[in-house]
């Protein structure tokens, strides 16, 4: 064998190397991206327009802002 055909032989090892990695994570990424979920869709976990305006009401009237500051700000 002279260097030529052992140069060539390693490459071809190399690149088959190269090619198994990428398959491999072009496979992963592929799995990923069909069993991951659609954060496209609308969830019917939201609130409705009146479960927001409750929430707020009762922040704004229920909240003890001493407190809070208390808490915060450490005084």
């Amino acid at each position: 064998m002279n260097k030529e055909k052992i140069l060539e032989w390693f490459f071809n090892i190399c690149l088959g190397w190269i090619m198994i990695v990428v398959l491999v994570i072009m496979s992963k990424l592929a799995f990923d991206f069909i069993s991951a979920p659609n954060i496209f869709t609308k969830e019917s976990a939201a609130l409705t327009q009146k479960q927001t305006d409750e929430m707020c009401v009762k922040w704004w009237t229920e909240t003890d802002l001493t407190a809070a500051k208390k808490r915060v700000c450490g005084k």
